[in-house]
């Protein structure tokens, strides 16, 4: 069954490396296949096999056989002995059949370039009475000398101008805002941080505010002592915390007790003699010893907008602290109660080398209204670490949350200037980016609420977030439904500085943000209210590709050129403006070059009759030609190699550029030829099937009416002879 459709498929590439086939049968009976052609019928096929043949009778079938011959030694892994020999046999058939196509490629070769000859002789060959031909020839003398060439050879035709959203009145257009802003916070008054003294000496209590909401909880228990936590030393050592880490996990618990700020929150460092320090830090609400000791029963799992999650942050920073930095035990109390953390030997081990987090718990003499965390260090980073990170969460002082322009109850955007520092802030709490706390530059971002962990899994470590993390973000953000349509455009307004254009070595994070926001905003299903188009400034444009002179000729006549995603949202293209960028610089054609472009022209004009309707419009064959010199500067790197190159503008043809150095050098056959091979690209491109039929059927058509039209013989071969007089 395999090999038969092997089989199959090579009858199929029989046919299909055959150029002279046009009928769609597949025939086993060769003679049927080989048709009979007169003389005329094979010149016209010789010249359409100059640029097919090749094509589909080398790359498509040898590509093709090979494909086969995978195919079989694939089908030899996996099936039985008994099969492998007619397997082999069939890999050897193929293997002959590559062969011979390789020999009838070759022969094709050998036919493509006796075509160009044969073209030569057509012209040259004229049999016209001698007296007809020199009429001939001194009339379009006469014309190609005093003609001109109905065209601005220096302004190439606009092409390539899409109909995008744009210019698709079907689709709401929204206004821009003109500007954006909240007065959000405004008059905040910037909260001053003493430093801390020579001496260990610092003390701060943060101003209480209404924003603060206190909860108070209350419940009795039994006291315990030096109980085991399941929490082993050797865990902690393979925990990553820095003094910035164990910090902010400390300052934490204090934020989400107030309500997500740390207004109303006191810290004070006091000396205690041989290089230690006392450490202790207050707040106002209370809670139950548990939610300090075991791990899951914090109820900040619970809350999208706390900081917090299973009360794991307390135990790591306090089991941190007792082996990293100088503390003999932790004390937390509230309420009725105090918790005593320290380390001591598991008593479950023998071996007495196993150390473990431990902690007890008493009862308080007086209630606390309020609670604290008390500890000893001998750590000074640890000291600047707790100061430094009271500015890394949300309080009423804090100068990154004061009057964004954007805010909503999900999330608020504040620009800065460039070389300002701004910060990343999650539930309140600034995350490290690109392992800086203040590595988000530009602007101070704010997400209300913890993200889902497919989009940023903060993880335990609470490792830096990087530019993957913030694209993320921002995809979220704008699937997200809760923020109005309205307010993602107000969004695209605030990061308005984050919209031109950029190399990719200035792109900023942001840049990257911005990217990912347009991309998924701009999907239909992500908006309520289905598609839309923003109505954007006048002179803003979005980047199509272009050479970097058409975007540098834009900036200079006021555009601005915007992120290429823009144009998702209706903002107009380059393209739209200019059409596809123009590939080359036009050059002015001296005398000679000029006749040689009339040359052309004419002789296009003489193959109308066989070419009109069928092949093109009255249009397409009064074909423009641009000269353009592939040895200059900004050409040669791409275009060292190139003698000619269609201008196409939605299947159809525009046209064609020529390289100088070719139109000097060409033969009139050849450049005759390349006239007829740019204009069909309307079609497709060099590799497409479509191309290459319609250059067989183009050449062949033009050479059966040149066989056919003895006028027509004779004036092109006067154009020959023109030609050949200019060079």
């Amino acid at each position: 069954m395999q090999v038969s459709a092997v089989s199959k498929d090579i009858n199929i590439i029989n046919f299909q490396a055959n150029p002279f086939r046009k009928d769609k049968k597949v025939t086993e009976n060769k003679d049927n296949s080989e048709r009979k052609i007169n003389q005329k019928q094979l010149s016209g096929y010789l010249l359409a096999a100059t640029l097919s043949g090749a094509l589909m009778a080398g790359a498509l079938a040898h590509g093709k056989i090979k494909s086969q011959q995978s195919r079989i030694r694939n089908l030899m892994e996996s099936t039985s002995w008994q099969e492998t020999s007619r397997l082999q046999q069939d890999n050897k058939k193929l293997t002959e059949q590559v062969d011979n196509l390789t020999g009838e490629r070759n022969k094709l070769q050998e036919i493509i370039d006796s075509s160009k000859e044969k073209f030569e002789e057509i012209f040259e060959n004229d049999l016209t009475p001698k007296e007809l031909r020199e009429k001939i020839l001194n009339q379009l003398k006469e014309k190609i000398n005093k003609g001109e060439l109905g065209y601005d050879i220096l302004n190439p035709p606009v092409t390539g101008k899409s109909g995008s959203k744009m210019t698709d009145v079907s689709i709401p257009e929204i206004d821009l805002p003109s500007v954006v802003s909240t007065s959000n916070r405004a008059g905040m008054k910037e909260l001053h941080l003493p430093e801390i003294g020579s001496d260990g000496k610092f003390s701060l209590e943060i101003p209480m505010s209404s924003e603060v909401q206190l909860t108070h909880e209350s419940k009795n228990f039994r006291p315990v002592s030096n109980k085991e936590s399941t929490i082993a030393v050797s865990y902690g050592n393979s925990v990553r915390w820095d003094s910035d880490k164990v910090a902010r996990d400390l300052l934490q618990n204090f934020y989400d007790g107030h309500g997500q700020t740390l207004d109303g929150v006191k810290m004070i460092f006091t000396p205690a003699g041989s290089g230690r320090y006392k450490v202790r830090i207050e707040g106002k609400s209370t809670f139950t010893p548990d939610k300090a000791i075991y791990l899951g029963l914090s109820s900040k799992q619970f809350n999208a907008k706390a900081a917090g999650n299973y009360g794991e942050g307390i135990k790591m920073a306090s089991l941190k602290l007792l082996t990293e930095a100088g503390a003999n035990d932790v004390k937390i109390a509230s309420d009725n109660w105090l918790c005593k953390w320290d380390i001591g030997h598991s008593e479950l081990m023998e071996d007495e080398g196993e150390k473990v987090l431990r902690y007890s718990v008493d009862k308080l003499p007086e209630k606390l209204d309020g609670n604290f965390i008390e500890f000893e260090t001998n750590n000074m980073e640890l000291l600047k670490s707790l100061r430094k990170s009271v500015n890394r969460f949300y309080h009423s002082g804090n100068k990154d949350f004061e009057c964004p322009q954007f805010e909503n109850n999900v999330f608020g955007i504040k620009t800065l200037p460039n070389s300002d520092r701004g910060a990343l802030y999650i539930a309140g709490q600034r995350f490290e980016f690109n392992g800086d706390y203040d590595g988000l530059k530009g602007v101070s971002l704010f997400l209300k609420e913890k993200l889902p962990k497919s989009i940023v899994d903060e993880s335990r470590d609470r490792t830096s977030l990087n530019t993957t993390d913030l694209e993320n973000i921002a995809e979220w953000l704008a699937k997200d439904t809760r923020t109005t349509r309205d307010e993602k455009i107000k969004v695209i307004k605030t990061l308005e500085k984050y919209w031109g254009l950029k190399n990719y070595s200035e792109e900023t994070p942001m840049d990257e943000f911005l990217d990912k926001f347009l991309f998924q905003l701009s999907l239909s299903k992500y908006n309520q209210n289905g598609n839309f188009r923003i109505k954007f400034p006048i002179k803003y444009i979005a980047y199509s590709p272009a050479s970097p002179d058409v975007v540098s000729e834009l900036e200079r006549k006021g555009y601005v050129v915007c992120k290429k995603r823009f144009a998702d949202l209706g903002m107009p293209t380059i393209r739209d403006l200019y059409g596809d960028a123009r590939k080359h610089d036009v050059v002015m054609p001296n005398e000679v070059e000029k006749k040689k472009i009339m040359i052309i022209r004419e002789a296009i004009a003489k193959l109308a009759p066989s070419l009109k309707a069928k092949h093109f419009t009255s249009s397409e064959l009064d074909t423009h030609i641009y000269m353009f010199d592939r040895t200059a500067p900004k050409e040669r790197q791409l275009y060292n190699d190139c003698n000619a190159e269609a201008i196409v503008d939605f299947a159809s043809s525009k046209g064609f550029w020529i390289d100088k150095g070719y139109l000097n050098k060409a033969s009139f056959s050849e450049a005759l030829e390349t006239a007829l091979h740019e204009m069909c690209h309307k079609a497709g491109g060099d590799e497409s099937a479509s191309f290459s039929y319609k250059l067989t059927d183009v050449n062949a058509d033009a050479i059966g009416h040149i066989l056919n039209a003895p006028q027509t013989k004779s004036e092109l071969s006067a154009l020959q002879t023109i030609w050949n007089s200019l060079a």
